[in-house]
Order: C-alpha cells, then sequence, then structure tokens
C-alpha cells in the first residue's frame, strides 16, 4: 500500500511510503531554493514518487495534515497554492469589510473549510491521484504520530507543543505497540509557541525561522533579569499549559497601521483571539523588558519555557506511573529548541530517554499523517523504526561529472578514490570543507551528507566560517562525534539515546575535553552533537576515523552546507554556487575535489594539486 503524506503549509513537504516503511521524504524548500517554502510542494511530490518507481496513479492513499485548513488559511491563499491566479481584489474587499463592520458571517466567508477540503482533494484528483482516496488528519495528532511511530520505543508518553494548528498548540498522548491515546489538549490561546515566536519577533528577528537564534543569545544574558514578569504570562502547566489574564489589558492596536488591523480582524472568528493575543504580546514587551538588554529577555524566556515543559512533563510522568512515562517523543516546532530537550531528559524523574522526530516541525506533519493513514488502515501492522533520515534526493557520478563540465571555466577538480581519508586530512591541516554525498537529509539538520566540516580545535574558526556564511556570531556550531566516543566528551550520554543521532539534544561537555573541542562548546558550556554510526553512514563515519588518526580528536564541527538564509543544498549545482560564493575551501563532491579556478583564501590543501 503506497501512501503520500502531503504537506501545504509553510515548511510544505512530502513523504512517501510503502506498506508503513517510508521511501522517501523531503521539504519542498531544497528544489524551490526559497526558505520556508509554503504551498503545494509539486517538487518533493515529484521526487518521492521518483524514487518510489511509481506514478501517481499506483498512490492508494493521500494523508493531508489539518482537518481545519480552511479556517487555517484563507480560501483564495489555498487556491494560489495550486497555481492559480485570483486577482485578489474581491477577497480584499471582502477582507477589508469583515474587519471594518466586526462581521462574523464575512469572516467565516473568507474561510470555507468544507469547500477548501472538497477543492484540495479534487486539485489532487486532476493531478493524477485519482484513484488514490485523499484523508485529512489533525495537525497534532500528525505531530505526534511522526515522534511516536518513527521512534524505537515500544510504548511513550508523546508531547507536541507548537504556535497552533487545527485549533490546538500543544497535546499529550500515551503510545503503545501501534495505539496513539490522546491524553490532554491544548487550546491555540495557551500557546507557548506564540509567547517565544513574538519574543522573536519583538528582538528584531524573523518569527518562524530565527527561534533557534534566541536560544543562542540566551546563553550571553541573564535570566533573572526578567524571569519573574515572564512567568507571569502563565498560570498553570497541568494537564496542558494555560496562559495566564495578563495580558487582557494590553492595548494590542497601538501602533498598528489600518493595513495591520485589517490583517488581524479579517481572521476566522476562531483564531482572532489567538492573533490578537499575539499583538498584546508585543505591548507587553514593550512595557516589561523594552528598556532591558536583548541577551536578558532571550534567557528569560528560554528559561521560562524550559521550566513549563519541565514542569508539563513532570506531570504527566508522575500521572501515569507506568512504563509508558519512562520513554518521551516530541515533536512540534517547539521540540527544534535543543536546551529544552537536554532538561525534560535530565530534569524530570522517571524519563529514560527521549526522542524528537528529526523533522520536528511542520514538514514533518507529511510522514505524520501518512503513519497515522496506514496505522488506521492497519492496525496490526509492524511499526517501522526510523534509523536514519537520509531520505531525499542522491546523484551519481556521472551526473556529478555532467555538471562539473558545465562549470570547468570556473573551476578546477580531481577524483579521489581514498575521499574519505583524503578529507580528514584536508580538516587536520585546516581547511574549510563542503561536504555533498549521497542522500539529502530529512529535516533542518545537516547530518554529513550535506555539511560543512572544520576541525573543532581553534575556537578562532567560528569567526571566520560565520563570517564566510554571513551568519549571526552568537550561533553555537555542532560536532559531529564518532560513535564510540561520545561518551569520551559528553556528560550523562548513553549508546541509547538515540535523539543524539539526529542533533535535537544539547549535553554538558566534559571539563577536562573543552580545550580539544572549544569550537564546538557555546558559551554555557553545552554541545548539540551529532552521534555518527558506521551503519546509517558509513562514509561520514569513515572521514570521522580519518580525522581521528591525524588527530587524536573523535569529533569535528559540522555546520549545514548553505549560507545565510538560504536553504541546505540540494544538488551540486546548488553545492558549486555555494563554493562560488566562498563559503567553503574545498568542495568534496561524492569522490570529486573541487576549488574554484585561482582562488587564494583558504588554507594550502597541501594533498591537492589544484593550482
Amino acid at each position: 500500500m503506497y501512501i503520500l503524506g502531503v504537506h501545504l503549509g509553510h515548511h510544505s513537504s512530502a513523504a512517501l511510503s510503502k506498506d508503513g516503511v517510508v521511501i522517501g521524504a523531503v521539504e519542498e524548500e531544497r528544489f524551490t531554493r526559497r526558505k520556508d517554502q509554503s504551498g503545494y510542494p509539486k517538487e518533493s511530490i515529484a521526487y518521492v514518487l521518483s524514487r518510489g518507481g511509481i506514478s501517481p496513479e499506483a498512490v492508494d492513499a493521500v494523508a493531508v495534515p489539518g482537518m481545519r485548513l480552511g479556517a487555517d488559511m484563507p480560501y483564495q491563499v489555498v487556491r494560489r497554492y495550486f497555481g492559480y491566479s485570483d486577482h485578489g481584489l474581491a477577497f480584499r474587499a471582502k477582507a477589508t469589510a469583515a474587519a471594518s463592520l466586526n462581521s462574523g458571517w464575512l469572516r467565516r466567508s473568507l474561510y470555507p473549510m468544507a469547500a477548501t477540503r472538497d477543492f484540495i482533494s479534487a486539485e489532487l484528483g486532476r493531478r493524477g491521484f485519482h484513484r488514490a482516496r485523499v484523508e485529512f488528519h489533525d495537525h497534532h495528532e500528525s505531530h505526534a504520530a511522526s515522534a511516536f511511530y518513527s521512534s524505537p520505543f515500544a510504548e511513550a508518553l508523546v508531547l507536541t507543543q507548537d504556535g497552533k494548528g487545527d485549533n490546538c498548540s500543544g497535546s499529550v498522548f500515551v503510545g503503545s505497540g501501534n495505539i496513539l491515546k490522546a491524553i490532554a489538549r491544548q487550546p491555540q490561546t495557551d500557546s507557548v509557541g506564540q509567547i517565544y515566536h513574538e519574543v522573536t519577533r519583538f528582538l528584531g528577528f524573523m518569527p518562524n525561522r530565527h527561534e533557534g537564534k534566541i536560544m543562542g543569545m540566551a546563553a550571553f544574558g541573564n535570566p533573572a533579569t526578567f524571569i519573574d514578569a515572564f512567568r507571569g504570562l502563565v498560570a498553570r502547566t497541568h494537564p496542558v499549559i494555560e496562559r495566564s489574564h495578563v495580558l487582557d489589558d494590553a492595548n494590542w492596536r497601538k501602533g498598528m497601521t489600518f493595513r495591520d488591523r485589517v490583517r488581524v480582524l479579517s481572521n476566522h472568528p476562531d483564531n482572532l483571539d489567538f492573533e490578537i493575543r499575539a499583538r498584546k504580546l508585543q505591548a507587553w514587551l514593550e512595557t516589561n523588558t523594552g528598556n532591558g538588554e536583548r541577551a536578558d529577555v532571550a534567557a528569560a524566556v528560554q528559561q521560562a519555557v524550559e521550566d513549563w515543559m519541565v514542569e508539563l512533563c513532570r506531570w504527566h510522568v508522575g500521572s501515569l506511573h507506568g512504563s509508558a512515562a519512562r520513554n518521551i517523543c516530541l515533536a512540534g516546532g517547539l521540540f527544534a529548541n535543543v536546551k529544552v530537550n537536554q532538561r525534560l531528559r535530565e530534569s524530570v524523574p522517571g524519563v529514560r530517554n527521549i526522542y524528537i522526530q528529526p523533522a520536528m516541525g511542520d514538514s514533518g506533519l507529511s510522514l505524520g499523517a501518512a503513519q497515522l493513514c496506514w496505522h488506521r488502515s492497519e492496525p496490526e501492522a509492524v511499526r517501522n523504526f526510523l534509523e536514519h533520515v537520509f531520505l531525499g534526493p542522491d546523484y551519481s557520478d556521472r551526473e556529478t561529472a555532467a555538471v562539473l563540465e558545465q562549470w570547468k571555466e570556473r573551476v578546477v577538480w580531481e577524483r579521489h578514490e581514498n575521499a574519505e581519508e583524503l578529507i580528514g586530512q584536508l580538516l587536520h591541516e585546516g581547511n574549510i570543507v563542503g561536504r555533498f554525498n549521497g542522500p539529502l537529509e530529512w529535516g533542518p539538520r545537516a547530518l554529513g551528507n550535506r555539511s560543512i566540516l572544520v576541525r573543532p580545535t581553534d575556537r578562532r574558526i567560528n569567526a571566520e566560517v560565520n563570517r564566510r556564511l554571513r551568519r549571526t556570531e552568537f550561533m553555537p556550531f555542532a560536532p559531529s562525534v564518532l560513535d564510540y566516543r561520545a561518551g569520551d566528551y559528553f556528560m550523562g550520554y548513553r549508546d541509547d539515546h538515540i535523539a543524539a543521532d539526529f542533533m535535537t539534544v544539547t549535553y554538558n561537555v566534559r571539563p577536562e575535553k573543552m580545550h580539544e573541542i572549544e569550537a564546538v562548546v557555546h558559551v554555557d558550556n553545552t554541545a548539540r552533537p551529532q552521534v555518527v554510526r558506521e551503519k546509517t553512514n558509513p562514509s561520514y563515519h569513515r572521514i570521522l576515523r580519518a580525522y581521528e588518526r591525524c588527530s587524536g580528536i573523535g569529533c569535528v564541527v559540522n555546520t549545514s552546507f548553505n549560507v545565510h538564509e538560504e536553504p541546505i543544498v540540494n544538488s551540486p549545482e546548488d553545492a558549486l554556487r555555494t563554493l562560488e560564493q566562498g563559503a567553503v575551501d574545498v568542495l568534496a563532491i561524492g569522490n570529486y575535489f573541487v576549488r574554484m579556478r585561482g582562488r587564494k583564501d583558504g588554507a594550502d590543501c597541501q594533498n591537492l594539486g589544484m593550482r
């Protein structure tokens, strides 16, 4: 049975499974080169079908996350996602009237839920999926499914947290065998994700994209300055988070243009309070933190969110008293926050292990919806642990050679059969190496197949890499570490800590090792490792072993292969363009080693004869 998962919202994506086994999964941004791409994931669908060797007619079911898509996005936007170029004048006139007249009926007319589902089903049929049944699945249940069904745990407590989706901002499930049982559902107006989102905006960053920068900045601040104010935003933490009434008197209209007011007041009635609360948070932040240091604001919201999540998890672990609570599965954009994940692993009594769905944000919804569809169709089917996430496009040597020929006026290259050994030597010499090899990773983390690699021995290299990639200087770099060396560097690490395989949790670095790998140690003495296993990525494992033989060190710096504000590279052309922009000294693409003609920057590459 072939099931295609299709996510249409921001971070749009597609995932294909056959009889419950994931064949391919990829985000649309990797093809379009537009960060956080929204809409119908045309290229992603084409790719996963080609990877499965099937046509649209062979798909048995299409699973779409979102039971209330028509309420969460205007009908006109959904039509635009499928390529219809409505002029929009009538829509804008109706939206303005709905806002000006405070008309719930007019607001609802902009978001026809049944018509939206019918339209999506019809459009999928027109695109070749006429044999497939189309199913719509709840947003947060899809998040929960993506975490539990991908995990290695037979039983687990499953938590989801994000901004909002399907009138919800978080949920609690218990997973056992193939069954997900809902325990609690958190209304969207109690969203913790919204708080973090609006702090991101308030501090001058882009919400839904730069929340990781707030987490990185937090380590430089003092949470005590504003922690009491942030704690006042939440009234209770169980059985779900409940926001307080502290925002009730905030003036959400202050400083807003007429157009901004229309954008808020023309929302579907069910979402109106959520949007107004977002504006109230901005007013509250200005009043309560406006004169403070940005790092102190970041530190306070980070501390508050960690505490809320620990209290929520502790209550549910304590109330269940069963074996399920020993393991925790997490999904939703909030759990991209690796410091929160560390606190949940370390600070909740009774928790043995955690698993974070590697594509924890909304891109992972396509996978979760497909998994829900499968396990509801086949309730007795065996679950399939998602052992690795190398589920995207791959390129043959022939394809790579053809692209290099097209670039021959700009680049020089050599082919080396023992590529991994040479990369290890180049890293030891101090080169910045772009590694492109095998299938693209699924999710936001580069895990060795589309990575920029650097030796970890000198913190000063961070400034140089950040300069080249045009990234923020306070963002920490992450290490990739050999599986048999991880315990040497990271306190509390165990070999069954599967979350560390996907770079989704931080650890405290052992004090005696900080000088050895200082380039990957953040200011708070933590690091976000990727544990590399030979069975899941043998080529990358060989690179780390080669570097270890040269240096005695079992890890390297691994940062995503892209310049700032671009998606991770997908194709050889993407990698060559990034090389051309000066991001790396050498591009190691498969067995090919590539440099720009005449470029003198970077290290000497003593082992390469490309001059």
